[in-house]
């Protein structure tokens, strides 16, 4: 069962089914992170595509009779690791069977290659361990490797993927690709670049396509805890099928019953049981959202209009809060000889909420100081007289709600102030 909020509440094709297009750096990736719930898709009916960015030229090998293709062994063969990319593509081929995937492409190729393009190989950039033990560079990066390669130039091509699929939900690495693989980095880096790339303007053969669902693929390290602020789906897929297409990749992984061991020959558990997080929206045709704060992507920026918009709606909102907190503020209740001025504490009480609700809605404190303003100035307004009375006396609730409206505007630049200050605290650099 799919849990709630992984798929848009309906798919956009006209033909009722939903596309998923899951982007991975090697062949094997796809299989140990997300085949389970690959296979669960595409047997249920779903349109799902496989993009893989490498063809894995540099990967460790486990066979000793295939211990020849792998680079930079004594007794290695010294092709660049085409030997090894073209077994490899072989392995991705049976393993996307055994997932019942029947789309898939490498980057720089078919679908995802952008238009006026020549077919390009990115290769595998390869990697070392560092001290922590996560994966970085390699020493030396080969020219034509996928992580030197222009990020315009890799976004453009799978943007061109994106707008020909219309996926409903694109599936990639976190940040960090998962271990720090650079690769994985990078196909992170140019997914979410090429998500925002397709909701641009197309070109003449295709449309531009807004993904209403990123989803970042979560790491089993247990040094990348859930990101709470995020929405976690866990999906029991197809287990056997990941089990056949594991055995697939014989190069990179050893697989038994319950569990399997990459080069390290470690065992690990063997599980149909895969974590994904949303990571973007789709907003509106011309920006998206991060919804994790991890994100090293900024949220869309916002336009003229968009502030237009914002200080249209405080000004309104001041207004608007002004008339009903004046008609409001003069109610009292008797207890004993003294009159309390409920009505004006509650008038107060309505300012500070709208001013919470516009700040919330508009990221913007000037905007929730704007309305304020208003509120105060209208308010001076109804304090003069019109005629014989004004519509706000000098009495205790007329003062307590028009002075009380300072008293609020001024908690509000404090709070302004005091959050300004914590923040740039936390961004000095600490020595």
């Amino acid at each position: 069962m799919i849990p709630p909020g992984f798929l848009p509440a309906a798919p956009a094709s006209a033909d009722g089914r939903y596309r998923l297009l899951f982007v991975h750096a090697h062949p094997d990736d796809e299989s140990i992170v997300s085949g389970a719930t690959m296979s669960y898709f595409a047997r249920s009916g779903a349109e799902v595509t496989l993009l893989t960015s490498t063809r894995g030229e540099l990967g460790e090998v486990i066979p000793d009779e295939l211990k020849h293709l792998e680079q930079g062994l004594p007794n290695s063969v010294r092709d660049g690791g085409q030997g090894l990319a073209r077994v490899r593509a072989a392995e991705l081929e049976q393993a996307a069977a055994a997932l019942g995937v029947k789309q898939r492409y490498f980057l720089g190729e078919g679908l995802a290659l952008s238009p006026g393009s020549t077919d390009t190989v990115y290769r595998d950039s390869g990697m070392s361990w560092g001290p922590d033990g996560r994966a970085q560079a390699s020493a030396t990066v080969l020219p034509g490797s996928f992580s030197r390669a222009p990020l315009e130039e890799v976004a453009a091509h799978t943007a061109a993927l994106i707008r020909a699929l219309r996926p409903d939900v694109v599936v990639t690495y976190a940040p960090d690709g998962g271990y720090g693989h650079p690769d994985h980095v990078r196909t992170h880096q140019m997914t979410i670049a090429a998500v925002e790339l397709a909701a641009a303007a197309g070109d003449s053969r295709s449309a531009a396509w807004n993904v209403p669902l990123t989803h970042a693929i979560l790491s089993d390290r247990p040094e990348q805890p859930h990101d709470p602020a995020a929405p976690v789906f866990w999906i029991d897929g197809d287990l056997a099928a990941k089990r056949e297409a594991m055995r697939a990749h014989q190069t990179q992984i050893v697989v038994e019953e319950d569990r399997f061991a990459l080069s390290d020959l470690v065992f690990r558990p063997l599980t149909g049981r895969e974590g994904f997080q949303l990571f973007r929206v789709a907003l509106t045709p011309f920006g998206f959202q991060p919804v994790n704060p991890l994100a090293k992507t900024p949220p869309a920026k916002r336009t003229f209009v968009d502030w237009l918009g914002y200080t249209s709606s405080a000004v309104f909102a001041g207004v608007l809060v002004a008339a009903l907190g004046t008609m409001l503020h003069s109610r009292t209740s008797a207890i004993g000889s003294w009159q309390a001025p409920w009505g004006a504490l509650l008038a107060l009480l309505l300012l500070a909420s709208s001013m919470i609700l516009l700040r919330a809605w508009s990221r913007s404190v000037s905007m929730a100081l704007v309305l304020g303003i208003i509120s105060y100035a209208t308010c001076v307004m109804f304090s003069f007289p019109h005629g014989q009375v004004a519509l706000i006396m000098g009495d205790l609730p007329g003062s307590l709600w028009l002075y009380g409206i300072a008293v609020v505007l001024l908690l509000f630049m404090v709070q302004a102030l005091i959050s300004t200050w914590f923040k740039a605290v936390k961004r000095r650099p600490r020595v």
